[in-house]
Parts: structure tokens; sequence; C-alpha cells
């Protein structure tokens, strides 16, 4: 595994977009397999960074709704 390969993969977990897709595609140009494992590595952690995104949306809009009702309550 070269050093690019090694970075790639660091910056995967970072900066899914820079270490998983370009440095993946530049590792891709000389070894098409680890390039292609890089490529995926970084889209299957933006998706669970999306799905986080998600569940902490929702548990945000659940905190403002409850407040919402304690103040409509108290009015």
């Amino acid at each position: 595994m070269s050093v690019l390969a090694i970075i790639g993969l660091i910056l995967a977990f970072i900066n899914p977009v820079i270490g998983g897709v370009l440095v993946g595609y530049i590792v891709w140009l000389d070894d098409p397999t680890v390039g292609f494992q890089l490529i995926v590595l970084s889209l299957t952690v933006v998706s669970l960074y999306f799905v986080g995104f998600i569940v902490y949306i929702n548990k945000r809009i659940k905190k403002l709704e409850s407040r919402l009702n304690e103040l409509e309550g108290k009015s």
C-alpha cells in the first residue's frame, strides 16, 4: 500500500470528499483495487455522517417541540 493510499484512508474519515473521492481517484489511477476501496469507504462514511445528522436534527426538533408545548401550556 502506497503512502498516498494510507493518507487517503486517514482522510476518508476526516473529510470523505477530499480523502476518499479525490485521493481515491488518484490512487485508482495507479492501483484500481485500492482506489476503488477508498472511494467506497468515503461514500460509506458520508452516508453515516448523513444518517447521524438526521438523527441529531430529529432529537433537536423533538426538544424544541416539547419546549413549545410547555410554553403554550403556561400561557
